[in-house]
C-alpha cells in the first residue's frame, strides 16, 4: 500500500516575499550551459517562471551552446524560437581546442554591467525565491564575488543539509523482498509514461531487518526505484556516508544522489523545505577555502571580465577560490536560496533511476505555465 500522509495544496502562484524587490536600472540575465535537452525540458519550466513578464527577475537568458547533438540542438532551437528573451552563445565557432578554452570564451562574452545568474543544464528544481534571494544579496553586498543558491546534491552543502535534518530514509527497491504484484505496478506506471512526483504513490520499502547498502549490490542497480522506508532511521542508507569535502562522497556517489533527490521530492510535498536552513544562525553559508560547485550562482559580469586569465582556466576553481582570494572578496551560500542539481558526472548511475522523470513530472504540475 502507499504511504499514508496529509495532502498538501502546492499552488501555481508565483511568490516572492515583499521585501525582495528587484534593483532599478540593473539587468538580471540567466546564464544556462546548454547540453542536453531531457534536462532542460524541466529546467525551462523554472526559467519561465522566473522571467520578469511572469513576475521573475530575469530580463534575458543565454543558452551556451555546448552540444553538437542534432536532438538537443533542435529542442534549444524551439526555445529561442518561443522567446524573444531566450539568445545563444555559441562558443562551438570558437577555435578553442580544449574544454576549459571553451568555457573561457563563454565567460569572455557577458555583457558588462549585468548581474548573472549561471545555472547548469541539469537544475531540475529552484525555489521561486530562490534567484531574487541571490541576486539581492550579489546587488546589495559587493564584497561577495560569488553568491551560490544553497545546492542539493552538492559536495559541500549536502554535509549541511544532512546535519539541518532535511534527508529522509530510502533504499532501492529490494528484488526479493519487495513483493512481486508491488514490482509489476511500479514497472506498469513506469512503462505508461507517467511517473509520479509524489512519494506516497508509491509503496514502503520492504527487506531484510539487517540490509545494508553496498557498492557490489546487484539488487539495487537491477530495479530503478527507490523507496521510502518506514522508520525515521538514516543508519543503513547512502546519506550516513555523507561528507564535507569537495571532491568526496557527495561529489561521487551516485547512491547519495538519490537519497538528496528523493528527500527534496518529499520535503516538496509536505512543504517542508525549511529543513534545509531552520538550523542555521546566519543565512550565509561561507565556503572559503574550499572549492564550491558552481550549479547556480550569481555574479557580477565586469568581475569577471575585468580579472580574465590569459591562458585556459578551471572555471570553478578560478571563481570560487583563485579569484576570491586575489580580490579579497567572499564566496557565500545564500541558505534560503533553493536548488538541485540532478547529478555530477561521477553520479552518472542516477540516470538508471526514475528520479529525473519524478522531477519532469512535479515539473509539469507545478511549475510549467502551460503543460
Amino acid at each position: 500500500m502507499p504511504l499514508s500522509v496529509h495532502t498538501t495544496t502546492h499552488p501555481l502562484a508565483y511568490r516572492i516575499e515583499a521585501n525582495l524587490t528587484k534593483p532599478v536600472n540593473q539587468s538580471v540575465f540567466g546564464l544556462v550551459f546548454y547540453g542536453r535537452a531531457d534536462r532542460v525540458r524541466i529546467l525551462n519550466c523554472y526559467l519561465e517562471r522566473n522571467l520578469v513578464e511572469q513576475g521573475g527577475w530575469l530580463d534575458e537568458v543565454h543558452f551556451v551552446r555546448n552540444t553538437e547533438n542534432a536532438t538537443d540542438l533542435a529542442y534549444l532551437d524551439e526555445l529561442l524560437r518561443k522567446h524573444s528573451r531566450y539568445k545563444i552563445i555559441d562558443i562551438n565557432s570558437t577555435l578553442a581546442s580544449e574544454v576549459n578554452d571553451r568555457y573561457k570564451a563563454a565567460w569572455r562574452q557577458l555583457q558588462r554591467d549585468t548581474i548573472y545568474v549561471k545555472i547548469d543544464d541539469d537544475v531540475v528544481w529552484l525555489a521561486d525565491d530562490a534567484i531574487p534571494r541571490m541576486v539581492s544579496r550579489k546587488f546589495n553586498q559587493d564584497d561577495y564575488l560569488v553568491v551560490s543558491a544553497s545546492v542539493i546534491n552538492s559536495p559541500l552543502m549536502s554535509k549541511v543539509h544532512l546535519d539541518a535534518g532535511a534527508y529522509h530514509p530510502y533504499l532501492p527497491a529490494h528484488a526479493t523482498s519487495t513483493p512481486k504484484k508491488v514490482l509489476a505496478r511500479l514497472t506498469k506506471g513506469k512503462a505508461s509514461g507517467r511517473t509520479s512526483w509524489q512519494y506516497n504513490q508509491y509503496p514502503i520499502w520492504e527487506g531484510p531487518s539487517n540490509y545494508t547498502l553496498h557498492d557490489d549490490d546487484s539488487s539495487n542497480s537491477s530495479f530503478p526505484v527507490w523507496l521510502r522506508l518506514p522508520e525515521e532511521n538514516l543508519n543503513k542508507t547512502p546519506a550516513q556516508g555523507i561528507e564535507y569535502n569537495s571532491w568526496g562522497s557527495s561529489w561521487s556517489s551516485w547512491r547519495i544522489a538519490a537519497q538528496s533527490h528523493l528527500s527534496l521530492l518529499e520535503n516538496l510535498y509536505h512543504g517542508n523545505t525549511s529543513l534545509y536552513f531552520s538550523n542555521l544562525d546566519e543565512e550565509v553559508w561561507f565556503t572559503q577555502p574550499d572549492r564550491l560547485s558552481v550549479n547556480v550562482i550569481a555574479i557580477f559580469s565586469n568581475d569577471i571580465l575585468d580579472n580574465m586569465p590569459d591562458d585556459a582556466f578551471d572555471d570553478e576553481e578560478w571563481l570560487t577560490v583563485t579569484l576570491p582570494g586575489q580580490q579579497g572578496k567572499r564566496v557565500g551560500v545564500e541558505t534560503r536560496a533553493l536548488a538541485a542539481h540532478f547529478a555530477f558526472g561521477a553520479q552518472s548511475q542516477v540516470e538508471s533511476t526514475d528520479i529525473l522523470a519524478r522531477y519532469q513530472d512535479r515539473a509539469r504540475q507545478m511549475a510549467c505555465l502551460k503543460i
